[in-house]
């Protein structure tokens, strides 16, 4: 699909639209393939406090994305959740499994728009064309405008063999506009060193358990004090 989603294109859009909510659940989604954004799904929701959309217990395999989000791509403004997911062997040149932007830029009031990734396995192929498996950056802000960019990120596994930490990487969040708040609720396996990890942000959150490196089983990563977010 030339607009990106090559599987589902979900969109929440226009002023007028009502209260919505969308579960995607218990799918596999193999061989998609967008010459854009979204290998397999493509979501962009741009209305505040009224719509949400929640990924749980599929599976991601084998998808492609020209540009950004082999698997998935998203522009999440309101709640946008992906849990208990496995993601593996998907390609993009930004984003081979996923790649988010959170928040919105200009409405003063913004408040509370929350991003939330919690129990999901990431496994990629790293290289010159596909080098960073999961992207998340908050939205840029208008001059004078609140943060409103909300992350929350816990026991997730992230695994690629021979991933080169100079140039490659399991996770990057960048802040673009200040966050709201970033949280890394429990601790999150990484298979690989510590510059495979890379947060970018005025205001750094507390790392302290948040990875734990050269790990091989999410089993080998202590459990947070944070329950995961509803």
């Amino acid at each position: 699909r030339d607009n990106g989603g090559g599987a589902i294109y979900l969109s929440y859009v226009g002023k007028n639209s009502a209260n919505y909510s969308a579960i995607i659940a218990n799918c596999d989604f193999n061989n998609c393939e967008a010459t854009t954004y979204g290998g397999a799904i493509n979501i962009h929701i741009t209305q505040p406090d009224s719509h949400s959309a929640n990924i749980q217990g599929c599976t991601f395999t084998n998808n492609k994305a020209g540009k950004s989000g082999g698997a998935i791509y998203a522009i999440g403004r309101d709640l946008l959740t992906i849990q208990h997911s496995t993601f593996t062997n998907n390609e993009a040149a930004n984003g081979s499994s996923l790649w988010v932007t959170v928040g919105w830029y200009n409405k003063k009031t913004e408040d509370g728009d929350q991003f939330n990734l919690y129990g999901n396995t990431f496994e990629f192929k790293p290289s010159q064309t596909n080098p960073i498996n999961v992207y998340v950056k908050s939205n840029s802000l208008n001059e004078g405008f609140n943060p409103n960019a909300n992350i929350f990120i816990g026991h997730c596994t992230f695994i690629a063999a021979n991933i080169d930490g100079n140039s490659q990487k399991h996770l990057v969040v960048d802040e673009d506009g200040t966050f709201q708040s970033l949280v890394f609720t429990e601790c999150n396996c990484i298979q690989g060193a510590e510059n495979t990890v890379s947060i970018n942000a005025a205001s750094k959150p507390n790392l302290e358990n948040a990875f734990h490196y050269n790990c091989n089983n999410i089993d080998q990563c202590p459990s947070g004090s944070e329950k995961p977010p509803a």
